[in-house]
């Protein structure tokens, strides 16, 4: 008997859990060798020695200590790259589902919904599993301090690990359940990937300076929008209708779920509120100005000592190609 795909047999716990250890095995092979391959490229950019400092304060405001490593920055940034690519790879297939509408697609689009959902729960089964061991581990290299840990792997990890496979076993209709899990993934994809990218600006350049507070506004009313006034009364209306269905462990343990979730929404509205307070009545750069010295961080010092150590082994490395030559003449 030939097997076809359809949104019944999807969505099951035989199968589902399954495809979440796959995605999670799939996403730490692509995660790892990304990381591995944007960490080793940042220093040889241009915009890197300045995109290191506020990077490295975004940390700080996630719970770093603020005398952070420019290894852990690195980290912080492939890390920050990598989510936003899952994000958005990971809603696309959801998007027929939140337009149309659950009763007016087809089953193909019904499962990939629910396939894009799987994939974002591996996501977060291979992070929380990393971050807990560089968290806790004596001898990670690398370690993650508590707090960003309470924040990521906690807060925000445990909606989709808690919450996706039941609500695909029992309430995938819900027009409710796709307008929240698609508005958060495409609001975290799009944060991550402008906020990285506004990091690179140079703010004593008029033009990068109108972009960098245009994303800080883009940033504040996506996040304002989506973790405010979508969340809390999704939250709301999702709790009274599993009540009217009887179900009160969904409603009960839902609603404290989504209570610790709503934690780090508020982590990331005062994060963008503070950006916004920061950056907005910041004056355009004149092409006149002088810029005050400022003294250079730790990470900014050892992303220069990088550069130096890289131009005096290139041409230590020319030196010796010179010398070889000319021994190789004499010998001629």
């Amino acid at each position: 008997m030939k097997y076809q795909m359809s949104i019944n047999n999807l969505a099951t716990l035989e199968t589902m859990v399954p495809l979440a250890i796959f995605m999670a095995l799939f996403w730490t092979i692509v995660m790892e060798v990304t990381q591995s391959w944007i960490i080793q490229k940042l220093p040889k950019t241009k915009w890197w020695s300045r995109a290191a400092l506020p990077a490295s304060q975004m940390m700080v405001n996630f719970g770093f200590p603020k005398n952070v490593t420019e290894l852990q920055v690195k980290e912080f940034f492939a890390f920050l790259t990598t989510i936003c690519v899952n994000h958005i790879l990971s809603a696309i297939p959801m998007l027929p589902v939140v337009y149309y509408g659950w009763g007016n697609v087809s089953e193909t689009w019904k499962c990939l919904f629910l396939l894009g959902s799987i994939s974002d729960v591996g996501l977060d089964i291979y992070d929380t599993i990393k971050s807990t061991k560089r968290t806790f581990s004596k001898n990670d290299p690398s370690p993650l301090p508590v707090g960003f840990w309470l924040i990521v792997a906690v807060m925000h990890h445990s909606l989709a690990l808690a919450l996706t496979i039941p609500m695909n076993l029992r309430y995938i209709h819900l027009a409710q359940y796709h307008e929240t899990i698609v508005s958060l993934l495409f609001a975290g994809g799009f944060c991550y990937a402008s906020g990285n990218y506004k990091f690179t600006l140079d703010v004593s350049k008029t033009w990068d300076m109108i972009q960098y507070k245009v994303i800080v506004v883009a940033q504040l009313l996506i996040i304002l929008y989506t973790r405010v006034y979508l969340w809390f009364p999704t939250c709301v209306s999702m709790f009274v209708y599993f009540k009217s269905e009887g179900d009160f462990l969904f409603a009960y343990g839902g609603a404290f779920v989504a209570f610790i979730f709503s934690l780090f929404n508020v982590v990331m509205v005062v994060d963008a509120i503070k950006a916004a307070v920061k950056w907005l009545p910041k004056k355009l750069p004149s092409s006149h100005s002088t810029k005050k010295y400022e003294a250079p961080t730790a990470v900014e010092h050892e992303c220069k000592m990088e550069r130096k150590r890289r131009t005096a082994t290139g041409a230590q490395m020319f030196r010796n190609s010179l010398t070889k030559r000319d021994a190789t003449r004499m010998v001629n």
